[in-house]
């Protein structure tokens, strides 16, 4: 009489979770910055910063900006003069984008941790929405470390004189703390 081997087929359903993780993967959207709870104020400054403002200086602004000493060159003449490029009667504040840039100079990196978290759902039984939870925070990492690396241009003189820090988005570390990610799809 001849004996029956059973083989239980581990490889299939291991095949299917794979799968069925990967596809949840591709179905999520990754989104890293300032997210809408973060505040209305903290939202606002993260776009004056990301893509740069012109305001249109009120007589309140002017009269603040002077009693700062703005106006002031030195010698106790009010000879102001914007800075090249800019525009006269307004606020300038240029761009220092602290999302974009970080994403395209992190471009490798950002593949690279895409990739290990794909191997974690392969080798190690991860799900999808821990995949993507890792990514999430590791280009938080990354946009942070953007930021503490320093962004051009630098600030202003007048700026700098008034601030405990001289690198561009690091005055309270409000905004920098702020940059959180979130996911959505995939379910």
């Amino acid at each position: 009489m001849a004996t029956q081997t059973i083989i239980k087929d581990d490889l299939r359903p291991e095949l299917a979770r794979i799968k069925r993780e990967l596809q949840a993967l591709q179905g999520m959207e990754i989104h890293v910055g300032i997210q809408g709870d973060a505040g209305s104020d903290l939202l606002r400054i993260a776009n004056v910063h990301e893509y740069g403002a012109t305001i249109k200086m009120t007589d309140k602004m002017r009269r603040y900006l002077g009693a700062m000493g703005l106006f002031n060159d030195g010698d106790g003449d009010e000879k102001y003069t914007p800075p090249e490029g800019a525009k006269k009667g307004y606020v300038n504040i240029p761009e220092r984008s602290f999302i974009r840039a970080s994403y395209d100079t992190g471009m490798e990196e950002l593949s690279k941790i895409c990739a290990a978290a794909i191997r974690h759902i392969y080798y190690d039984g991860w799900t999808a929405e821990q995949a993507a939870n890792s990514i999430g925070a590791q280009a938080v990492q990354m946009t942070q470390s953007f930021i503490d690396a320093g962004i051009d241009p630098p600030k202003s003189k007048f700026t700098q004189e008034r601030s405990t820090q001289k690198t561009p988005l690091v005055d309270s570390g409000r905004l920098r703390e702020s940059i959180t990610w979130e996911i959505e799809g995939g379910g």
